[in-house]
């Protein structure tokens, strides 16, 4: 099992940082890699099983995700399908001053050793750049 943790700093409020990661049916238009995103249930208010599909190195990637959610504060993602076993996963969104430290740890491992094998290099590359993107994207809409 792998682990991926990164923490940054927005100027942006939790409540805004919170709406954009929670917001998986806008992943397509916004991260790079993602070819398809959504929704696939909303169970209640704080739960909702969604979808990812991304491409990277001439490999298609589909991960289904139970996301519960605590409004403005944190996210936790397990997952229930797909070719990435993501063991369990986390957003936190805690305000300092302005704006938001954000904290990401995703635990993760492949159903496929070979392609884990493959793959795990560029995951830590490919995931921090989607990292980057919310970063970015959220620079540039509230700073």
């Amino acid at each position: 099992m792998a682990i991926f943790k990164r923490s940054y700093f927005v100027n942006a409020s939790p409540k805004a940082v919170f709406n954009l990661v929670n917001d998986t049916e806008y992943y397509k238009h916004m991260l790079p890699y993602c070819l398809d995103s959504g929704v696939v249930e909303l169970i209640s208010d704080h739960e909702k099983e969604a979808f990812l599909v991304i491409g990277y190195m001439g490999f298609t990637y589909r991960l289904v995700t139970n996301n519960t959610l605590y409004p403005h504060h944190k996210i936790k993602v397990r997952s229930l399908a797909g070719d990435i076993d993501l063991i369990e996963g986390e957003w936190i969104f805690d305000q300092e001053g302005d704006g938001t430290n954000v904290s990401v740890v995703f635990e993760y491992q492949f159903t496929n050793a070979i392609v884990g094998k493959v793959f795990e290099v560029a995951l830590e590359k490919m995931l921090s750049e989607l990292i980057e993107s919310f970063e970015n994207h959220l620079e540039r809409y509230y700073e």
